[in-house]
């Protein structure tokens, strides 16, 4: 398997579709507002509108998420002063749009291997 192409086709797939895993859009949001990583009046539209606005941003990072059970896609980006990710199955589904606290942590995973920017994948 080709995880650049992959991933790419990935991310092209939630520009034609933002799709969430089973329940994990509200699940997802709840946890932000409740965190205070999203604002309490935050709603699944505004979260939709900024997904859809970041996964074809071209400075925006790309990371493959090795993964024994399933491979993932991981975008990394900056928005409204604070570090986001979007994690995503390599069918194009979301698992999880959140602010990373701790980048640097989260970007020394073993599992991450980084494949470059979006504009770079996508080119």
């Amino acid at each position: 398997m080709n995880k650049r192409q992959a991933v790419a086709d990935a991310i092209w797939a939630l520009h034609a579709m933002v799709r969430w895993a089973p329940g994990e859009d509200i699940t997802n949001l709840e946890a932000c507002k409740a965190s205070g990583r999203l604002h309490p009046g935050a709603t699944l539209t505004d979260q939709l509108t900024m997904i859809e606005d970041e996964i074809v941003v071209d400075d925006n990072l790309v990371f493959y998420y090795h993964d024994a059970s399933e491979p993932r896609g991981v975008i990394v980006f900056r928005r409204a002063g604070r570090d986001w990710i979007i994690r995503f199955t390599l069918d194009g589904v979301i698992e999880t749009a959140r602010p990373l606290l701790e980048v640097p942590a989260y970007l020394a995973q073993s599992q991450l291997e980084r494949l470059g920017t979006v504009g770079e994948l996508l080119d």
